[in-house]
């Protein structure tokens, strides 16, 4: 209430609709604070969980949107001569697509870095359709922000604060307010994964799961799956030193057609060679997929210790993603990540948060569809006003 108060003690009487305002500031003040409240819970009692993510996109997204409310009644407190109701309320309307250019030289930066990490991805480890896909996410970004710029140059009129016409206003606001929630969606996206990859578990672990992947034609785990293997026996030494306690591991994958031997047997042989003794390792061959990785892996841990200590290893970028396939399977566990090349992360990070996106494609239409309501009305409030007042 300071600011209304600052502004009638200065003399100004604007008829009832810095209250407006003032509500429209508060309401999106409270929506970032309780999201932000919700993602800090989850972090701490449930991390891996589609929720946790969407809670700090969201609180991304109403926090970019308070601070522009309280950037508005800054403009009232300073020039409150020059303010009236229907700037104000026009200002509100143009709030989405303000926050949308403002945000154009970042998705630029990003989209040359990622360009430059799969161009560095497909000259170190050749030309796959798989390593084309960060080239084409950052087409995509590159052509979008081009093409916002050019329509806005061509059609001044479409970025005017006072936009009288509503079909424009609705398009404007729609397009510019689901692009935002995309963009705090994939920071959130990057923000978990990198968390949970840096993340170090307590050294109390009774099983470490090792999560499979393509095995070489030599029956010896290639470069990542290396990488995973070596994470769980690191964990499992640090773990023996500071706890002084052992760890059984349960190598978990399945034999791919193209593979000569499954995944569980290639790493229990390579945990072997690095002294590991057989009696302490449980192989899991039978898992095809992430979620039979952790539903088998659980089962083998739950017939040996009920209630046990379960730790998953994968390659860093994959560890928030396991997370939720271990509580899809029922099985409580924390994760550790392997290192990755820098080159490699960018291009893997984008798979990862496209299947994240697709996991909960139903989540994601419905916010989609309430953010562009919200924000459309939003931005034809004069609109709705006159109506009424008609």
């Amino acid at each position: 209430m300071l600011p209304i108060g600052i502004i009638y003690l200065s003399g100004y009487d604007y008829g009832g609709w810095q209250f407006t305002l003032l509500g429209m500031t508060l309401l999106m003040v409270y929506s970032f604070a309780v999201c932000f409240a919700q993602f800090r819970h989850r972090k701490k009692t449930q991390f891996f969980s589609y929720k946790t993510l969407l809670d700090f996109a969201l609180s991304v997204f109403f926090g970019l949107q308070s601070m522009m409310y309280l950037a508005l009644i800054g403009l009232c407190l300073i020039y409150p001569q020059r303010v009236d109701s229907w700037q104000i309320y026009n200002l509100s309307g143009l709030i989405m697509t303000l926050i949308f250019f403002i945000s154009i030289p970042l998705i630029v930066i990003f989209a040359s870095f990622l360009s430059l990490s799969n161009l560095s991805l497909i000259r170190y480890e050749g030309f796959r359709k798989n390593n084309l896909f960060g080239i084409l996410i950052s087409i995509g970004l590159f052509v979008g922000s081009l093409l916002c710029v050019i329509t806005a140059l061509r059609n001044p009129h479409s970025t005017d604060v006072a936009l009288a016409n509503v079909r424009d206003a609705i398009i404007r606001t729609a397009v510019s307010s689901a692009f935002v929630y995309a963009e705090c969606l994939l920071f959130s996206a990057m923000y978990c994964t990198g968390y949970a990859a840096r993340h170090e578990p307590a050294y109390n672990q009774d099983f470490i799961v090792i999560l499979g992947c393509k095995v070489g034609k030599d029956g010896k785990p290639l470069p990542l799956l290396r990488g995973r293997i070596e994470r769980a026996l690191a964990f499992y030494y640090n773990q023996l030193e500071k706890a002084g306690k052992k760890a059984c591991f349960i190598p978990s994958g399945g034999k791919g057609r193209d593979e000569v031997i499954s995944e569980a047997e290639c790493m229990k042989n390579y945990l072997v060679e690095k002294g590991i003794e057989e009696s302490m390792i449980y192989p899991e061959t039978q898992s095809a997929t992430t979620l039979q990785n952790m539903m088998f892996s659980k089962k083998i841990a739950d017939e040996h210790k009920e209630n046990a200590n379960i730790l998953f290893s994968t390659t860093n970028y994959h560890v928030f993603r396991s997370g939720m396939f271990s509580v899809k399977a029922g099985m409580k566990a924390d994760g550790i990540g392997a290192k990755t090349k820098w080159y490699f992360w960018p291009n893997a990070q984008m798979r990862e948060f496209i299947g994240l996106l697709a996991s909960e494609w139903k989540i994601n239409i419905v916010f989609i569809a309430l953010t562009v309501l919200l924000s459309t009305m939003f931005a034809n409030i004069t609109t709705i006003i006159n109506w009424i007042v008609e």
